[in-house]
């Protein structure tokens, strides 16, 4: 359909301005809170990987020399902040395992990770076997001394191109990689274990060819068989493999208490080289005319295509129904963490582009709201923090929040720049 830009531009400039009067937003109010409660978050201290560790903190638009990634570590009881280079070009998920005297660091879509002991010193490089790169996640195996992380197969084009698990031996004072095994699934990213360690669930893109600019094609994946491979913890065998019902990635994932897993779903318009009407009509057709005041910011900022509204998924592992939970549609698109917050039993998902918090009770019920009620633009990474009441919620260039989940509060903010942080997370001490 053809787009009247006389009649777009005017309905965008209503639109804004009701979206405006609509959508006010009061600024975060703190709850302070009892000391008791205060020295809970005195045992704990926080650890970010930043992709954009070149951007030099003090001065956000001034790029160095250095080495893209930067390791951020905060210890919530003295304000302390200690930053570190580390030597790899790109960083997701930073992986701490202080019993081992390690941090493991991957890049996402790269071929290198970094291990650091927990001084920041750089102990070795892990590097990806030729046809695969790193997806960014990885975890310890229980009672075990070997890290696995997940790989993908450079340029998928069908069902047989699987990703891999690399295992490696953090142990030694070189880590060894002493095991390549499959995935069972394609285009592996996040990873958890069940509640008692007996198995790993590995949540699978299950995309292969990347559409970008291609017009023939509405969206910009193409979804061959998402869902999570259901492994053995201890020998990596496959006991089965869970499609999910969306034609969507499965991205990010984790496990509650009571052994269902929450995983968070991605999938674009493939608005990329097309002309402006076709990219405006197919952005209509996709979110309807009420929300086409989106698109005047979208389509520029958005090259290689518009993230969709998604549900995300409680999936129980042993029956294989997936129960979706999509409470507000501006709320959830670009999903990027899932955490599980032990104490309260509720799980939480972000989505930095828009903003959006989705929160799933034990009971079933859920709600999705505003990130900028908690002190967050463009919220991220997402931690339990064990035995309070709290987690800890970060943006994806600024600020972690640490949030009350009894009532969603804003108890306490720690303000500085995290330079493209996917992920963060915590370490009792």
């Amino acid at each position: 359909m053809a787009i009247n830009r006389r009649l777009f531009l005017s309905s965008l400039a209503s639109g804004i301005a009701g979206a405006a009067a609509a959508k006010a937003i009061t600024p975060p109010q703190y709850r302070k809170m009892p000391d008791t409660d205060l020295k809970l978050l005195d045992n704990f201290i926080l650890y970010a990987a930043g992709s954009h560790g070149n951007r030099v903190a003090r001065y956000q638009h001034f790029y160095d020399e250095r080495s893209a990634s930067l390791l951020t570590e905060i210890d919530i009881k003295s304000g302390h902040i200690k930053r570190s280079d580390v030597p790899i070009a790109g960083s997701h998920y930073p992986f701490v395992d202080a019993d081992h005297d390690r941090i493991t660091i991957l890049d996402q879509y790269g071929r290198q990770g970094a291990v650091l002991d927990m001084d920041h010193k750089f102990i070795a490089h892990l590097d990806a076997p030729d046809g695969y790169d790193f997806s960014g996640h990885g975890t310890l195996l229980p009672g075990t001394d070997l890290f696995v992380a997940s790989l993908n197969f450079i340029d998928p084009q069908t069902s047989k191109n699987e990703g891999k698990l690399i295992v490696v031996d953090v142990a030694q004072n070189t880590p060894k990689v002493i095991d390549i095994v499959p995935s069972h699934g394609l285009q592996p990213h996040d990873m958890a274990l069940s509640p008692d360690g007996q198995t790993l669930i590995i949540a699978h893109n299950g995309s292969t060819t990347n559409h970008r600019g291609d017009s023939k094609y509405r969206y910009l994946k193409e979804i061959v068989s998402p869902g999570l491979a259901v492994l053995d913890a201890k020998t990596l065998a496959l006991r089965k493999f869970i499609r999910t019902p969306f034609e969507a990635e499965v991205t990010h994932m984790d496990i509650r208490a009571d052994g269902k897993v929450v995983c968070c779903l991605q999938q674009y318009l493939n608005t990329a080289k097309r002309s402006r009407d076709d990219a405006l009509a197919l952005f209509e057709s996709e979110f309807g005319q009420e929300n086409i005041m989106l698109a005047a910011v979208e389509l520029g900022r958005k090259a290689k295509g518009i993230s969709l509204s998604l549900p995300s998924l409680l999936v129980d592992l042993d029956t294989g129904q997936a129960t979706p939970f999509l409470e507000n549609k501006l709320y959830q698109r670009q999903a990027q963490s899932v955490a599980y917050h032990s104490s309260t039993g509720k799980t939480a998902v972000s989505y930095p582009y828009v903003n959006g918090l989705l929160l799933i009770a034990p009971d079933g019920t859920a709600e999705a709201m505003s990130s900028y009620g908690i002190g967050l633009h463009n919220i991220a990474g997402l931690t339990d923090l064990p035995g309070t009441p709290y987690m800890a919620m970060a943006g994806f260039d600024h600020d972690i929040s640490i949030v009350d989940m009894r009532t969603l509060e804003l108890v306490h903010q720690i303000r500085l720049p995290l330079l493209k942080t996917a992920h963060i997370s915590a370490r009792r001490v």
